[in-house]
C-alpha cells in the first residue's frame, strides 16, 4: 500500500527520503511490510502521497495492533462490490437473527453457541469493512470535488 500511494503520486524514493527525512532502506523496509511504520510517519505520508486518507485507513486496519484488534479492518474495493458484501452479509444478519436472539436470551454465551456468535460477527466484520470502504471513496470524491471548486 505504501509504495503503491507513493508511486501514484510520482514521487520516487530518493525524493521520499528527502520529504520524509528517512533514509531509504527503511522506506523500503516499510513499504514490504518488513518494518512498523509510527503513526506521524503515516499521517505525513499520507499527506505527502496525496493518498487521501487511504495510508491511514490502511494503517488503522492493518498495521496498528489496536486498529486489529477493534476490527478496523480496511481494504480497497470498487464501490459496486462494498454495496454487494453489504447487502450480502445483512441478508445473512437477517436470515439468522433467529440464532442471535437465542443466544442472547440468556444473557449468557455458552461454549456450544460460540461457533454461532463467530459466525455472525463475520458478517458483522464484513459489514464494516465495506462501509469503511465505502466512506473513503465517498472522501475521496468529496475532496475532488472541493479541488475542482477552487480551480474554477
Amino acid at each position: 500500500m505504501y509504495q503503491d500511494c507513493r508511486k501514484s503520486a510520482g514521487i520516487s524514493l530518493l525524493t521520499a527520503e528527502a520529504l520524509l527525512n528517512m533514509g531509504r532502506k527503511r522506506i523500503v523496509r516499510i513499504e514490504y511490510g518488513e518494518e512498523e511504520v509510527p503513526p506521524d510517519k503515516v499521517v505525513l505520508m499520507d499527506d505527502l502521497y496525496q493518498a487521501q486518507s487511504r495510508l491511514m485507513m490502511w494503517h488503522c486496519g492493518n498495521g496498528c495492533s489496536v486498529g486489529k484488534c477493534l476490527g478496523y479492518q480496511y481494504y480497497e474495493i470498487s464501490p459496486s462490490l462494498a454495496g454487494v458484501k453489504i447487502l450480502n452479509s445483512a441478508e445473512n444478519i437477517i436470515k439468522k437473527r433467529h440464532d442471535l436472539l437465542t443466544i442472547l436470551d440468556d444473557g449468557k454465551i455458552t461454549p456450544d453457541e460460540l461457533p454461532r456468535l463467530e459466525d455472525l460477527c463475520e458478517d458483522y466484520k464484513t459489514i464494516r469493512a465495506a462501509s469503511l470502504a465505502l466512506e473513503v471513496e465517498k472522501e475521496k470524491h468529496r475532496l475532488s470535488g472541493a479541488e475542482k471548486e477552487s480551480h474554477d
